[in-house]
């Protein structure tokens, strides 16, 4: 934790995120696999990728798994602003998803 000092670390707050994280991922990824694996494609550049998974969501952005010819990969997209709420959340997501088939359109 080198990179956080101890008052940044005492003033820290608790991601507003949290408690709703696991039903993003679960929504994300049972009911919109094609959008996660934009975000890979569009907007990580990865046009090689035969699946993402998203691992972990907070008020900063989101990590993905991806899989590619090539083995898997790991990855974080930013949001554009830190969220606070599920419906910034998916706000967010479906501007993000929207940027990412502009920059693929062949990834759904």
């Amino acid at each position: 934790m080198s990179w956080v000092t101890a008052e940044q670390y005492r003033d820290a707050e608790p991601d507003p995120l949290s408690s709703e994280a696991p039903g993003i991922l679960k929504h994300m990824n049972e009911d919109h696999s094609h959008a996660v694996l934009a975000y890979a494609t569009g907007l990580l550049s990865m046009a090689d990728a035969t699946s993402a998974t998203m691992t972990s969501v907070d008020r900063y952005g989101f990590d993905l798994a991806i899989t590619t010819p090539k083995g898997p990969r790991a990855s974080r997209l930013a949001f554009h602003e830190p969220l606070s709420t599920t419906d910034e959340v998916r706000r967010a997501m479906v501007a993000l998803v929207k940027e990412a088939r502009a920059l693929a359109p062949s990834a759904g």
